[in-house]
């Protein structure tokens, strides 16, 4: 996966959260792949934020980090 696969709304917010960042990356390609159609049913920049704010303090807990997540 290349950074032009990545939704617009994600790359900021993963941008903004570098600690989001860091755990997008460690992300095997199916991983990745859940979390960007996660963000299809995200509608704001807000939400988007909160969306990747989540599955960063998931990270500790779990490595798919999106159980907990609002928008599973």
């Amino acid at each position: 996966m290349n950074m032009q696969d990545i939704p617009i709304g994600l790359t900021f917010a993963l941008a903004e959260n570098p600690e989001a960042l860091k755990y997008f990356l460690s992300l095997s390609e199916d991983q990745k792949q859940r979390v960007i159609e996660q963000t299809h049913k995200i509608h704001s920049r807000s939400e988007m934020q909160a969306f990747a704010g989540n599955f960063a303090k998931n990270n500790a807990s779990s490595k798919t980090g999106f159980n907990n997540n609002r928008f599973s």
